[in-house]
């Protein structure tokens, strides 16, 4: 099973979004590859977001997805989804994943092929 990094923790009472970095195990020279998932907090479900683009400055990042838009700064960001143009606003957790969300990405993970 890889292993992974959190990167990025974006968190609201009903969604998070999380940017993960997977290290992989196998073979001498690891590979990495950044992921990027939103969890809904009220099925616990976990969404691969496909990342299009992203525009950075100085204070703020803004990424496109191709299931929405999502602008952060270090201490807050807005998602936009894009299919029921839900809008949520999130808090930045400086990557310190709570145990429910690591045991979700967890379970998503066994799901993964080997090859991440």
């Amino acid at each position: 099973m890889p292993s992974y990094e959190c990167i990025l923790f974006l968190d609201s009472e009903l969604l998070s979004i999380i940017e993960l970095k997977f290290i992989s195990v196998g073979g001498s020279t690891g590979t990495y590859a950044n992921r990027w998932f939103s969890i809904n907090k009220a099925t616990n479900e976990l969404c691969p977001l496909a990342l299009r683009s992203i525009d950075s400055s100085h204070e703020i990042r803004e990424c496109y997805f191709d299931q929405g838009f999502l602008k952060y700064s270090s201490t807050s960001g807005t998602y936009i989804e894009k299919f029921n143009s839900g809008q949520h606003s999130l808090e930045h957790r400086k990557a310190n994943l709570s145990p429910e969300t690591a045991m979700i990405i967890d379970n998503h993970i066994l799901q993964l092929p080997q090859a991440v």
